[in-house]
């Protein structure tokens, strides 16, 4: 049942090891807006070690490069974007989308949903064991509840904050951790983000994020905001008529008139007066709000645009980004209208823009990948700014200096300048004359590495082979059972469980599960009742592996034991009484004949460590399987089982309808 298996991982080339002049180059530095002819450009040891007139260089002994009628510019900066997610519900924990983004010339990204996986990402990019874009990420998402009773986050597993008072041990612990930014979320309360923003300020970290629902843009900046995401509630506070439009991104036409006939121009351009003064960033992802897929009855296949995209991503991520359900959610009147309604909201944003601009306050570029397209989002997010009335030179400093700028790297990287980081792309046409030949690459530079277009051609079609390659089943002792993973039809993976009851009464349960990104493997230890014993759960990736240990402890609860991708240890204590084992322990725990409401389940996993509820209901063979957590929307299991026990189907769902299905696999196990 078991084959040879590998992680959909591709060989890359070596670093360079000597001395490359790219010769005879059109260069533009991107200091001011200007192009420096026919100059040769000289990387050594990751560094720009010379600029000079092609004639005054001598290249004896280097690598050369022809640079004769090309363009060079700094490396390209995704300034919003998302490297995989951690639940592997989302999206899939893919350090393989790194290429995506060289492929497109981004050499800087700011990942902006961190967890130890992008630590771990960051350090292997850093030391220059992986070639990739260089890694700038947030903390985990903050967020608060929605202000009802029993109200949730709006994301999945985030890290909840209800209480100010603990925004300084949960900033420290991220700082400690290495985190470069907080992330502060929708539902945070303007208390708890101003709590966050003296923390972080003390920290010495920036707070980036959205806006939350019930704060302004002003507020947010009083708060110690340093920018702004997707220009998310920019209508709060800025109607004449003191009310709130949210961010219109259900594109209700009677919404978008009334934003549209009591904007506050003139308060606007008093919040851009005080950005450009205290220089807050906006990064408004604007061509991703655009493009987005969410009017399939109108428009023909709103996927068109990435399907090329779709095959070089996970399936578990290019299944969902196809099929999501708030990307086809029901809308807010006739198609036709619906498009009307977003046409005018994504024009009154990119006036906002281009007044933004207009008063100096500072942009940044940035894609919101995966849902915009990793990687070449970058260059449609240019594109829209010049179409809000940047000049193509204006635009490119938003993904080259000003990355720099607000990251307070300006001295080592943005512009094409002796020593300085050597990240550049090698562009076939001028990019300062049309802004869509920022996305003619001929080859990109970065960390040592020099990519031609044709390796990088041969590593995306490498990429896309391995994604696509049949998987194989990860065996266990015999009786086990496969179930294959689907979300939207398309399997993402196949898991093999094994519950066996021992003399005592007590369960030994058994998990191995494989995606073409990783592996996990999960042990229990359960007692007759099903609660836990011990559990374990190790995980493996192209980055290493972390694992979880859980032990029972009589009169002290849990001690649970992590280790993360990025090496660090950390040990907690939970609960005083026996609990059975959580949703995020083994997927097949939602099998177990477990019975009434209100059963104490742990939930131990590397984001954190806690106990929720899992109420079950039984109708015969079938079992429905609430997992109250508290950092998430409800997750949901429908369980059938077949005659002898065995699970027939697990349909999950969670948040907007999202989920997947284990079915039972009878035939063979390969897809």
């Amino acid at each position: 049942m078991t084959t040879e298996w590998t992680l959909p991982v591709v060989d890359y080339p070596a670093r360079v090891s000597t001395a490359v002049a790219i010769t005879q180059v059109a260069v533009v530095p991107m200091d001011e807006e200007r192009v420096l002819t026919d100059h040769t450009v000289v990387v050594r040891d990751g560094k720009i070690d010379r600029v000079a007139p092609a004639a005054e260089v001598d290249t004896t002994g280097m690598r050369v490069v022809d640079g004769a009628g090309k363009y060079l510019i700094p490396g390209l900066a995704d300034m919003h974007m998302h490297l995989g997610d951690s639940t592997d519900l989302i999206c899939a924990r893919d350090v393989g989308e790194l290429l995506l983004y060289l492929n497109a010339g981004v050499t800087t990204v700011r990942n902006m949903w961190g967890d130890p996986f992008h630590l771990a990402a960051r350090a292997r990019v850093a030391s220059g064991e992986l070639p990739g874009p260089r890694i700038v990420t947030a903390s985990p998402i903050i967020d608060g509840r929605h202000p009802t009773p029993g109200g949730r986050p709006m994301v999945y597993r985030p890290v909840v904050l209800d209480d100010p008072a603990d925004a300084v041990g949960l900033v420290k612990a991220y700082a400690e951790r290495g985190y470069d930014l907080i992330k502060p979320y929708s539902w945070l309360s303007l208390e708890s983000l101003q709590a966050l923003g003296r923390a972080s300020k003390d920290a010495g970290l920036a707070m980036s994020g959205h806006c939350p629902i019930e704060v302004t843009f002003a507020q947010a900046a009083d708060a110690g905001m340093n920018c702004l995401e997707h220009m998310t509630n920019i209508f709060h506070g800025t109607l004449r008529d003191g009310e709130s439009a949210g961010d219109l991104a259900d594109a209700d036409p009677a919404q978008v008139e009334r934003v549209v006939a009591t904007l506050d121009w003139d308060a606007l351009g008093r919040l851009a007066d005080r950005f450009a003064e205290d220089q807050i960033w906006n990064c408004p992802t604007i061509a991703i709000q655009e493009r987005m897929p969410c009017v399939p009855q109108f428009d023909g296949d709103p996927l068109e645009l990435i399907q090329d995209r779709l095959r070089h991503l996970a399936p578990i991520t290019s299944t969902i980004l196809s099929n999501h359900p708030g990307l086809r959610a029901p809308l807010a009147a006739e198609p036709e209208q619906v498009f009307a309604a977003r046409q005018q909201r994504n024009e009154l944003k990119l006036r906002i823009i281009r007044l933004f601009h207009e008063r100096g306050a500072p942009l940044l570029t940035g894609s919101d990948a995966p849902i915009g397209r990793p990687g070449d989002g970058v260059h449609d997010e240019l594109a829209t700014f010049v179409r809000a009335g940047l000049t193509p030179y204006e635009a490119l400093r938003c993904a080259t200096t000003e990355p720099a700028r607000y990251l307070g790297q300006e001295q080592d990287w943005g512009t094409i300048t002796e020593g300085k980081r050597a990240d550049l792309v090698l562009l076939d046409a001028n990019p300062l004359t049309d802004i869509a030949n920022s996305a003619s690459i001929a080859a990109v530079f970065t960390n040592g590495y020099h990519l031609s277009k044709a390796e990088l051609t041969a590593l995306m079609a490498a990429r896309a082979e391995a994604l696509a390659a049949p998987l194989s089943a990860l065996s266990l002792p015999e009786p086990s059972e496969l179930l294959r993973t689907t979300i939207f039809g398309t399997t993402t993976g196949l898991l093999t469980y094994a519950h066996r009851q021992q003399s005592d009464g007590s369960w030994l349960i058994d998990e191995r599960s494989r995606s073409h990104t990783r592996e996990r493997t999960t042990r229990l230890d359960l007692a007759p009742d099903f609660t836990i014993r011990t559990a374990t759960t190790r995980i493996e990736s192209p980055l290493g592996a972390e694992t979880t240990d859980v032990t029972w402890e009589e009169d002290k609860g849990y001690r649970v034991v992590q280790v993360d991708l990025d090496g660090v240890l950390t040990t907690a204590m939970i609960g005083e009484e026996h609990l059975v084992p959580s949703d995020s322990m083994a997927l097949s725990v939602a099998a177990l004949r477990l019975t009434g409401e209100g059963v104490r389940a742990l939930a131990a996993d590397h984001e954190a460590v806690e106990e929720h509820t899992l109420s079950v209901e039984l109708q015969g063979s079938s079992r429905s399987v609430t997992a109250d957590h508290p950092r998430d929307a409800l997750l949901h299991y429908q369980v059938e089982l077949a005659e002898e026990g065995a699970v027939d189907s697990i349909v999950a769902t969670f948040g907007l309808g999202m989920g997947n299905r284990l079915d039972r696999e009878t035939g063979e196990c390969a897809q």
